[in-house]
């Protein structure tokens, strides 16, 4: 797995982790006070030893790691495995699991109408973001269409089946008191308040209220991301 390192000039860098189905230019719009460390093609499971030797390449002892959906899974691979290199977890629209009936669903779709599922399945994450889905028709869906391929979301269907999100409570991801956010529009990956209901306290949560599956992209989440 390559990554890319963008020097914005800050002391501090993040790393952003897109979700399934999605390329690292979901990111473009995000605009915080971090450098920049991003995967260069989409990512379809564990990136946690590519990762690890890319800032070890670079010389860069700790980063702050950002995961939306798929991505989230990943960030909390890489904090179980590296823990001494996470300042902080962020972690966005983070699913407790996903049913593998729903998941073969979602590959027999893909199977049938490769173009027309993805299509779909961008509407459904987009719900309830009206603006930032005509910002993704008009920028970046060609370019997901032609640069995501069958098998590397077949990839990213099997790692997602066998995750869950109770790897988050161990200790060495609660010790770094992770962030979360959800959109309240969300149809994909609903917040689920009965998962988190033994950690009050120990993690933070956000509920975005004019977002869908991208919370990130609402200038709600970035107020609330700088105030903190």
């Amino acid at each position: 797995m390559n990554f890319i390192f963008i020097d914005k000039g800050f002391g501090a860098s993040l790393v952003l982790l897109p979700g399934w189905g999605f390329l690292p230019e979901i990111f473009s719009r995000l605009d915080l006070p971090f450098n920049y460390i991003l995967p260069t093609r989409p990512v379809n499971g564990d990136i946690s030893r590519g990762l690890y030797d890319f800032l070890h390449a670079y010389g860069i002892q700790s980063v702050l790691l950002f995961g939306w959906s798929m991505g989230a899974y990943q960030a909390v691979d890489f904090c179980l495995d590296y823990v001494w290199m996470v300042s902080g977890l962020i972690l966005v629209s983070l699913r407790p699991s996903f049913a593998k009936e729903e998941l073969l669903a979602q590959e027999r779709d893909l199977e049938a109408d490769f173009e027309g599922a993805m299509r779909r399945f961008y509407r459904r994450a987009f719900l309830g973001q009206k603006e930032d889905y005509r910002w993704f028709k008009e920028e970046l869906l060609d370019i997901h269409l032609s640069r995501i391929d069958l098998n590397g979301l077949k990839k990213g269907l099997e790692y997602l089946a066998q995750k869950d999100a109770s790897s988050l409570f161990a200790a060495q991801c609660i010790s770094k008191r992770p962030w979360l956010f959800y959109g309240a529009r969300d149809v994909i990956s609903p917040f689920n308040s009965m998962f988190f209901k033994e950690m009050v306290g120990e993690v933070r949560i956000e509920i975005i209220r004019a977002a869908g599956h991208l919370p990130f992209l609402s200038q709600e989440f970035r107020g609330r991301f700088l105030r903190s």
